[in-house]
């Protein structure tokens, strides 16, 4: 994998000094896209909106927080908790280094310092990132059919699911199970029903619209689609088309009289997320739907 091909990475900037942001915005402007927030209410805010951070720099000394509680916070939250945090700071006594340092800091670096320097350890922490990054998400992938797994599901829902409480924004969910496909393995043997579940991944994966929507494999034939900002319409909508589409694939089997093709049957559920209720709520009710629509005779969509 060419590392330099991937996209320009984002460091966030959390100091209230203006004069030192455009310093440090001169030293790493060549290397990365700078964020700036002048407190740690605003770059709490950054990091709520779900904005992919690579690298954090603060000051420890902040107007409405002291730094080392703002790290705390960070690496309390499951969403931001692998980002790095550099500390550049003012505070160059020995106990104030051990101390940023135990709290969850990866460097501390002390005014004044040399610009080169500080310029070639931010772009060694970013690499390094950058690499770990590759690795976190080829950790997040399902061995057989190269889309997200159970545990990259877990992660973007919970994601959303904050984010929609926060902004009052729909949130639909499909559960997408594969008729039959005990019947087709006992048919085709194993191997092939690998075959057909990595099509049908691809497929689905395929025919979603937009950046923002996501796919992963839920165990065995099963997979989950989240679509954010979407309606109960929407939701609809978008289950059709994967049903319709899978059908036209024409997939055989033989063992079934109708149709003589593999089929799909999807339940969906839709809530607007509320901070009170877990997100577990909106599966559970997608997998009651899914049920009916298996009940009702399968290759449909239930909601």
């Amino acid at each position: 994998m060419d590392l330099e091909k991937i996209g320009k990475q984002k460091v966030l900037i959390v100091e209230d000094t203006t004069i030192f942001v455009k310093i440090l915005r001169d030293i790493v402007n060549d290397i990365c896209e700078v964020i700036w927030a002048s407190d740690a209410k605003e770059a709490l805010d950054v990091l709520e909106t779900g904005t992919e951070i690579d690298l954090i720099l603060m000051d420890v000394v902040l107007p409405d927080m002291n730094g080392y509680d703002l790290v705390r916070l960070i690496k309390n939250n499951v969403m931001t908790r692998d980002i790095p945090i550099i500390f550049i700071t003012g505070l160059n006594g020995e106990q104030d280094e051990e101390y940023g340092l135990k709290v969850g800091a990866i460097d501390y670096i002390t005014k004044p310092f040399s610009k080169s320097i500080v310029k070639a350890r931010i772009k060694n922490h970013l690499e390094l990132k950058r690499y770990r990054d590759v690795l976190r998400d080829l950790s997040m992938l399902d061995g057989l059919t190269g889309i997200n797994n159970r545990r990259r599901f877990n992660e973007y829902m919970i994601m959303e699911w904050k984010r929609g409480a926060r902004n009052k924004t729909d949130l639909t969910v499909l559960l997408i199970d594969i008729d039959h496909f005990k019947l087709y393995n006992d048919r085709y043997g194993h191997l092939q029903g690998d075959e057909c579940l990595k099509a049908i991944a691809n497929k689905a994966k395929e025919m979603l619209g937009r950046p923002g929507d996501f796919i992963a494999r839920w165990g065995g034939e099963e997979f989950v689609c989240i679509l954010p900002e979407t309606d109960l319409d929407g939701g609809i909508a978008v289950a059709e088309r994967f049903r319709k589409g899978i059908y036209d694939m024409n997939i055989p089997n033989e063992e079934l009289d109708a149709g003589g093709r593999v089929t799909v049957s999807i339940g969906i559920a839709h809530m607007v997320p509320e901070k009170s209720v877990k997100w577990e709520a909106l599966i559970s009710k997608a997998d009651e739907k899914l049920y009916m629509a298996k009940e009702a005779g399968r290759n449909r969509v239930s909601w």
